[in-house]
């Protein structure tokens, strides 16, 4: 399943089994800014069973911040033993014939600003930004239909901190349809996967899909996807 924080994708098919086994711990950290004092946590996409949550803990990078107590909620065991939802088998359930197509654009065919190198990593070719100043990557993309289409950024983060990155989302007159920041978490040596959305509808056209910042050195992607 997906988890979302203020409706941008900050972990994208999270397969708890995969990541921890049978009866592991899986534990993920992100980070977000939170905005009018509301912290949205939803998921977006269930594709096995349900979503699984065990517990949501929140931290703030202000030390003086004190958080808001709530009374305990009536939750027990045994009440959640009793509301069990178990995964239909997949023959049972009709044919989905509207299966969404994923189109990928490599990052080393998007035009590029400020300092890079391409180069292959773990089989993949990706760019990888330097030291310098206005670093940014564009992709020209198209859809087409009228969608709400999630954007999927393959990247790798080797400063070994989370980088904030400005996202904008163009159509073909200039004019920027989603502006948001999008925060690249660390990851050692691994391409990743960082996914938000267009937001809202947009229709069949062209596009451009813009990342930028003063300095990225240390951040590479490889390719945007677009479904």
């Amino acid at each position: 399943f997906d988890v979302a924080v203020n409706d941008s994708v900050v972990l994208d098919d999270l397969d708890i089994w995969a990541e921890s086994g049978h009866d592991g711990v899986c534990k993920k950290v992100v980070y977000a800014t939170v905005k009018g004092g509301i912290l949205k946590i939803h998921f977006p996409e269930v594709k096995a069973g349900q979503g699984l949550i065990s517990g949501i803990a929140i931290a703030s990078v202000e030390a003086n911040l004190q958080p808001t107590l709530f009374p305990a909620s009536n939750w027990n065991w045994e009440k959640a033993g009793k509301e069990v939802m178990e995964k239909t088998p997949k023959e049972l359930l009709p044919e989905d014939k509207n299966a969404r197509i994923s189109v990928a654009y490599e990052a080393e065919a998007a035009t590029l600003k400020g300092k890079f190198r391409k180069k292959e990593h773990r089989k993949q070719t990706g760019v990888f930004f330097e030291k310098g100043k206005g670093n940014s990557i564009e992709w020209n993309v198209s859809t087409g239909l009228a969608q709400v289409y999630a954007l999927r950024f393959k990247y790798m983060n080797t400063t070994g901190k989370p980088m904030p990155v400005l996202m904008k989302f163009i159509d073909s007159k200039g004019v920027v349809l989603k502006e948001d920041i999008l925060t690249f978490p660390e990851t050692p040596d691994k391409w990743k996967m960082m996914s938000t959305t267009t937001g809202t509808f947009i229709n069949a056209g062209h596009y451009k899909v813009l990342l930028s910042a003063e300095n990225m050195e240390g951040l590479a992607f490889d390719a945007l996807d677009i479904q």
